[in-house]
């Protein structure tokens, strides 16, 4: 019977285990509301960086709550959009990021390779990293 609890308790495990689909820490912040705009260059922001992780089918905006998310895939990009329109995080997909890596840097536009936009009220904030 312990043999089985054991096994068990290990299905359950691995059924119930979110894959870390990405993390990202953000460099620039942009806060807009409907009467300013601010645009900052992030220093230390290991604390709000963003992560999306998936459960069986499902994908999580871990780092917000664990709010649900729909992929959709469009050219280069990967766009996670919350259930809730609590906003929506956009990735490079992985094989445009190797190719933009090997660039000259005087090809390269900017080094993002992620927008995490959030809705906060009547405003925003947008996050822009790596």
């Amino acid at each position: 019977m312990k043999k089985w609890s054991i096994v068990l308790f290990l299905f359950i495990s691995t059924i119930n285990a979110r894959e870390i689909i990405f993390v990202g820490v953000p460099i620039k912040a942009i806060k807009t509301s409907e009467s300013s705009s601010d645009t900052k260059l992030l220093t230390d922001s290991e604390k709000i960086k963003v992560v999306i992780t998936k459960e069986g089918e499902n994908y999580y905006w871990t780092s917000r709550g664990d709010i649900a998310l729909y992929p959709t895939t469009s050219g280069n990009y990967i766009t996670y959009i919350a259930f809730n329109g609590a906003g929506y995080i956009r990735i490079v997909n992985l094989e445009t990021q190797k190719m933009i890596a090997l660039l000259p840097d005087e090809l390269k536009i900017d080094n993002y390779s992620y927008v995490e936009h959030l809705t906060y009220r009547m405003g925003s904030f947008t996050y822009y990293g790596r």
